[in-house]
């Protein structure tokens, strides 16, 4: 049986900023918004607290499938600018790794036409100054 595609998804984004280069419209900070038919956009600030609770907010109020969207700059120099990041795995700055859907990504592969960047990704709670 072939996997579900989820009836909604949450997408936890921390600037709004970042949230327009999803659908150009206007985000609140806090506030869950109606991005597309079947996508709710939560901004909610930078750090993992903040994007734990977002998530737990956008899962509480009946969201299928949780994503995380955000613009960064890259410590790798194999990264052109546009690149597009589908981790296997997060990894957080106190070693917690956290698996992602495979079926997920498999689907938005095929969906692109393209294969997918999979390596694990780095998250920390502040960005470094120096490299």
């Amino acid at each position: 049986m072939p996997p579900q595609t989820p009836r909604s998804v949450g997408v936890v984004v921390a600037l709004a900023a970042e949230a327009q280069a999803l659908v150009k419209r206007r985000y609140l900070m806090g506030v869950v918004e109606q991005a597309a038919p079947g996508v709710r956009v939560l901004v909610c600030g930078m750090g993992p607290r903040a994007a734990g609770d977002a998530a737990a907010t956008l899962a509480q109020g009946g969201v299928s499938a949780l994503a995380v969207f955000g613009v960064a700059g890259a410590l790798d120099d194999t990264l052109a600018s546009g690149s597009l990041l589908t981790p296997a795995e997060v990894l957080d700055e106190e070693g917690l790794r956290s698996a992602t859907d495979a079926a997920w990504r498999a689907r938005l592969a095929a969906r692109l036409g393209a294969g997918l960047d999979e390596r694990p990704l780095l998250t920390v709670s502040s960005g470094a100054s120096t490299v």
